[in-house]
């Protein structure tokens, strides 16, 4: 896809090179303010929406098909889990002290005053020990989903019946930090009854979510169909 070609996903305004971060694969509308990856912009080439070029296994997955059941497993690992744990150690290292110092001195009210900040080292450590050890695993057999995490407990599991999905869907979701804007991914499935259910997020690249979409459909026997929103198949 040629930088010149590119145009903003939301009011279509032509970006300039200097709006579009290859390295990161997205861009900044200047007009209209929107960021979005240049993943999602049509090429322009004219091919049908419909014809899905197929994903390889991308780094992070693992699947497993055994006769009547398929078995997806996502590690969570990053390297940004590393300065995570480098962060987590400083953090309770410095948290530790001042408790240690307010006690020793029969300040109470300072030592009382760190438990906030105590929780949120608490809640990062968490995080970043079930970065390092934790697996999302997708399980499709005997006409059931089933998408846990573990092994360190966490919310997110999903239970559902196989013969009511209708179609998946990847989106890319974009959010905002201190260091700039980036994305991450999700996967979601359609119910016969139109409802939308949101199955993983938080993946690190567009092939993994594309992947575990095109290998459920698959296996699933469902035609991959376009979905209003969705990321496209590039």
């Amino acid at each position: 896809m040629d930088i010149e070609e590119i145009q903003c996903s939301n009011c279509a305004a032509p970006l300039a090179p200097d709006a579009i971060d290859m390295s990161r694969a997205m861009a900044h509308c200047r007009y209209c303010g929107a960021v979005f990856s240049i993943r999602s912009v049509p090429s322009g080439d004219g091919d049908d929406p419909r014809v899905r070029p197929l994903v390889a296994m991308p780094k992070g997955i693992t699947l497993l098909e055994q006769g009547d059941s398929l078995e997806i497993v996502h590690r969570w690992f990053s390297s940004k889990y590393i300065f995570m744990a480098f962060f987590c150690l400083v953090w309770n290292g410095i948290i530790f002290v001042w408790h240690a110092d307010a006690l020793s001195s029969g300040n109470w009210f300072n030592s009382f005053f760190g438990l906030g900040h105590t929780a949120v080292g608490i809640g990062l450590s968490y995080t970043t020990l079930a970065g390092f050890l934790n697996k999302t695993v997708i399980r499709l057999r005997e006409g059931h989903l089933d998408i846990t995490h573990g092994p360190i407990p966490w919310l997110g599991g999903q239970s559902l019946q196989a013969g009511d999905l209708e179609q998946f869907f990847c989106k890319e979701n974009v959010i905002q930090d201190k260091n700039g804007p980036y994305i991450t991914y999700q996967v979601h499935a359609v119910q016969r009854n139109r409802t939308r259910v949101l199955l993983l997020k938080n993946l690190g690249s567009a092939d993994q979510a594309l992947y575990v979409e095109q290998e459920m459909e698959r296996f699933l026997h469902l035609r991959d169909r376009p979905v209003e929103g969705e990321l496209k198949k590039a």
